[in-house]
């Protein structure tokens, strides 16, 4: 007879220094999946509630558990380790179970951590079933496919396991699983200006309808990138959220993917949807930066309609050799196009930039903010944080700048922050430059940001006028 194993779920808290606890989409997903399975998952929300290590180590001494999961992205390394060495201290017999982005690198997370098991790689959905099987029927887990384990003192990587072919495959997550109502007290912080009613009267729900994205840039890794670009219907996306419309209330309908609208016809298929099920909502329009030209105001127009409130597509730099060297395929024109269409069918744009690539100079900085200006946008701004992985962290190793990898995954958080430097300018005069630049765009546009909040904004914020002083309502069509 089986043995029905006891599976713990961990929800790691990166920013404790933070008020946000987002619902955690992919934890979801893996949760679901076994509850779907016929095992139900325990689920000890660390973040949620900003436990303790003591109040870790005190709830795994009162409760005893088979398998131990927790998913971190790499950036927060240093909270996957210091979590594993606590488990294991207290559960030595239990099977410890890492996935996500920080078991990207599955020979240094198993290297450097002992206590680790098995590190999940790429999409876990039907992985993390397999080892509760495995585990259950006494079997070897190097018949699971898409993990590393150690076999004989030897980091070993089973067969690649084949990437979901349809999402319409695999359920949405179940949210219910976690304590949703308490996530839904605050989930207003994660919607951004404009604020159709109340901000704090708002309720949010995060919902993914694709996974991976079918772009390539230099700086970027996420879970999906093995695997080509999915999506859902965006039928059985909005009868998902009408659902839990119906049961929460939630108005707010928060796309949580890498990418969205991946081409006009997807945007069409999302309007149409949404129309065929009169759902009623507010939601963010989605696409690349260079997606929608001028021809496409009318079908902006009609997202407006049907509740859109904003209109995105990352910029990242307003430099063309910066941008060439992210393999953004996108131009600065391209960007402005999108966004005053966007503007002109009602929406706010929203974008966001990274600062700091080796051709980085105050130039650049400049011409970046410039182009963020002239498109009536405050961005999300950072510095490049080079990740396992993708071509800029090779790039770094090459020049020395990374040299012991544990030790400056152990250091590295958020991107608002800079890590490592990449240009040929001092640490002070590159934050110097960018937060300077910062100042003048937020006070140009009427930001209400202090000077000492123009990185770390918390959300997207709308600009309250435009660069040359006049209204928001006296912006003329064109560059």
């Amino acid at each position: 007879m089986l043995k029905h194993p006891r599976i713990l779920l961990i929800n790691v808290c990166l920013r404790y220094d933070t008020p946000l606890s987002a619902l955690p989409v992919g934890l979801a997903c893996i949760a679901t999946a076994l509850r779907d399975a016929g095992y139900l998952p325990e689920i000890l929300d660390i973040d949620l509630h900003r436990l303790s290590d003591d109040a870790v180590r005190e709830h795994l001494e009162r409760n005893r558990y088979d398998i131990i999961g927790l998913g971190n992205i790499i950036s927060g390394y240093r909270h996957t380790k210091r979590l594993c060495q606590l488990a294991k201290a207290v559960q030595p017999d239990a099977l410890l179970v890492v996935g996500n982005t920080v078991a990207s690198i599955p020979e240094q997370l198993l290297g450097w951590n002992p206590e680790v098991d098995v590190a999940v790689l790429g999409e876990g959905d039907r992985t993390i079933v397999e080892l509760a099987r495995a585990w259950a029927g006494g079997t070897s887990l190097e018949a699971v496919a898409g993990i590393a384990l150690r076999v004989d003192g030897k980091v070993v990587r089973t067969p690649v396991r084949e990437c979901v072919p349809r999402l319409e495959d695999v359920p949405f997550p179940d949210f219910t699983l976690f304590e949703l109502e308490k996530y839904l007290e605050f989930s207003w912080k994660f919607v951004p200006e404009p604020h159709p009613i109340k901000r704090e009267l708002m309720l949010s729900l995060p919902v993914n309808t694709a996974r991976g994205c079918p772009f390539d840039c230099t700086f970027c890794y996420h879970a999906f990138k093995a695997c080509p670009y999915r999506y859902y219907s965006f039928e059985s996306a909005v009868q998902y959220f009408q659902e839990m419309q119906r049961r929460y209330k939630v108005q707010y309908l928060n796309f949580w993917d890498e990418l969205t609208l991946v081409s006009r016809p997807r945007a069409v298929e999302l309007c149409d949807a949404l129309e065929r099920n009169d759902c009623k909502a507010y939601w963010p329009v989605g696409p690349r930066g260079n997606l929608f030209k001028a021809q496409d105001l009318d079908l902006l127009r009609r997202c407006a309609s049907l509740g859109a409130t904003t209109i995105g597509g990352a910029l990242e730099s307003g430099a063309p050799e910066i941008l060439a060297a992210m393999n953004k395929k996108i131009s600065p024109e391209e960007f402005i196009e999108q966004m005053q269409t966007g503007y002109r069918a009602g929406l706010v744009p929203n974008t966001s930039v990274v600062f700091g690539y080796p051709q980085e100079t105050k130039e650049t900085i400049a011409q970046t903010l410039l182009v963020c200006e002239r498109a009536g946008v405050y961005p999300s701004a950072g510095y490049v944080l080079p990740l396992p992985n993708t071509r800029i962290y090779e790039h770094c190793r090459k020049r020395g700048l990374i040299t012991d990898e544990e030790a400056y995954l152990l250091r590295i958080a958020d991107r608002q922050d800079l890590h490592v430097n990449l240009t040929a300018m001092p640490d002070e005069e590159l934050v110097s430059t960018v937060t300077e630049g910062l100042i003048r765009l937020k006070d140009k546009l009427g930001i209400p940001l202090s000077d000492k909040d123009v990185i770390k904004t918390t959300y997207y914020r709308a600009a309250r006028r435009n660069a040359d002083g006049s209204g928001v309502g006296a912006r003329q069509d064109g560059v």
